[in-house]
């Protein structure tokens, strides 16, 4: 089974790296980083200067592959 590796960007600005994956493909790595993007979110949502969470996919050779966003943004009205 390939293995994948997630680096994490949480509302507090922290950054994880190496995370490990087991997956059949990239499209079933990122259901499991959309499932820690939404763990990611549960902690809280970031605030300004940031703006958003991320998770990023990369391949056994770590090549980056895919990236998932949760922006946030402020419109005022």
């Amino acid at each position: 089974m390939p293995q994948f590796f997630f680096t994490t960007i949480a509302a507090d600005g922290t950054i994880r790296s190496g995370i490990p994956c087991e997956a059949d493909n990239l499209d079933e790595a990122a259901k499991q980083a959309r499932r820690e993007l939404s763990a990611l979110a549960a902690g809280g949502l970031p605030d300004n200067p940031l703006n958003m969470l991320s998770v990023e996919i990369y391949d056994e050779q770590q090549k980056p592959e895919l990236e998932l966003r949760l922006v946030v943004e402020e419109i005022r009205k």
